[in-house]
């Protein structure tokens, strides 16, 4: 987690940026955890997080990274609130239909 990332403007944009692991529910759940035990959340759970991201007054980012994996619903993973941006990176077209504000393909990533 990093705090107060500058923007190319030179302006603060985000309170905290969360890098959360999306290759398995069993990461994202382990993800949301170390979330909440770094901002040292009294619910210290997947729930608990979820619950203090969507309801805290600060401008947040969450990288959901690896999110490949077709059967898992990844929305069920987004905190609510307007605070918030959260960005997925995936390999699975279908992770599209998440999108609110666009998408970018990026070919040729791969060694």
């Amino acid at each position: 987690m990093h705090h107060k990332t500058l923007t190319a403007n030179n302006e603060y944009r985000f309170w905290a940026i969360f890098w959360v692991d999306a290759s398995s529910k069993t990461s994202l759940e382990r993800g949301f955890i170390d979330i909440a035990n770094k901002c040292e959340i009294q619910d210290r759970s997947l729930d608990g997080a979820k619950l203090w991201l969507a309801n805290i007054n600060e401008e947040w980012l969450c990288i959901m990274d690896n999110a490949d994996d077709r059967y898992i619903d990844y929305a069920t993973y987004f905190p609510s609130g307007h605070k918030g941006s959260i960005l997925i990176t995936t390999r699975n077209h279908d992770c599209s239909s998440h999108s609110t504000v666009g998408q970018e393909t990026l070919d040729n990533l791969d060694p």
